[in-house]
């Protein structure tokens, strides 16, 4: 399920927190994330997309 909007199967790994922002997180597994290609594609630049909320669930 994709941590988005838990429709499309992820595809594809990404990080949660931003290489370019967080490059001390770039290589912790925590920060690796499950996401569908639509999700990673679309919101690649926004940190937390526009009315959306998105919690890292593989820390938990």
């Amino acid at each position: 399920m994709s941590f988005l909007w838990g429709i499309n199967i992820p595809t594809e790994i990404d990080h949660f927190l931003p290489k370019s922002e967080f490059c001390y997180y770039s290589i912790f597994p925590y920060n690796l994330i499950p996401i569908c290609k639509d999700c990673n594609q679309t919101y690649k630049k926004n940190f937390f997309p526009e009315n959306k909320r998105a919690i890292n669930s593989s820390i938990f």
